[in-house]
C-alpha cells in the first residue's frame, strides 16, 4: 500500500501538483489501489491452477509506468506536466479497479523489464550525478 499506493502520489505532490484536485486524485487514486489489493488480491488464489490473467491491471505495474514517466514528464514542461501526470494517475486509479483480463507476464517480458529498470537507473544517476 504504501510503495505502490502512497509514494506515487506523495511524488507527485513533491513535483508541484499541489492543487485542490490533485488532493482529490491523490486521494481516489490511494482508494483505489486500496480496493485493488483488497479485492482482486483475493480472487488470485484459484482452486483450479494458476490462472493466465490478471482481473484488472495489478497495482505493481503502476511502478513501471511512474518510472517511465517522471523523467520524460519533465520535457513537457510547466502545465503539460501537471496535466499529463494527473492524466496518468487518473487512468491507472481506473484501470486498477476494472474488472478485465490482463495477460499474466512472461517470456520476454522479463528481460525486457530488467533492461527498462537498468535503464531507469542509469538515467537517475547520471541526471544525479550530472
Amino acid at each position: 500500500m504504501a510503495s505502490f499506493g502512497v509514494a506515487p502520489v506523495a511524488v507527485a505532490w513533491l513535483c508541484g501538483n499541489r492543487t485542490p484536485l490533485d488532493a482529490a486524485i491523490a486521494v481516489a487514486y490511494v482508494v483505489c489501489v486500496a480496493q485493488r489489493l483488497a479485492y482482486f488480491g483475493a480472487e488470485e488464489t484459484p482452486a483450479d491452477g494458476p490462472r493466465r490473467f490478471y482481473s484488472g491491471l495489478p497495482v505493481t505495474f503502476g511502478s513501471l509506468v511512474f518510472a517511465l514517466a517522471y523523467p520524460v514528464l519533465p520535457l513537457f514542461g510547466g502545465a503539460a506536466f501537471a496535466w499529463t501526470l494527473r492524466g496518468a494517475v487518473v487512468l491507472l486509479a481506473a484501470l486498477y479497479v476494472l474488472n478485465f483480463p490482463m495477460p499474466k507476464p512472461r517470456g520476454l517480458f522479463y528481460p525486457v523489464f530488467i533492461l527498462l529498470a537498468l535503464a531507469i537507473s542509469a538515467f537517475w544517476v547520471l541526471r544525479m550525478i550530472g
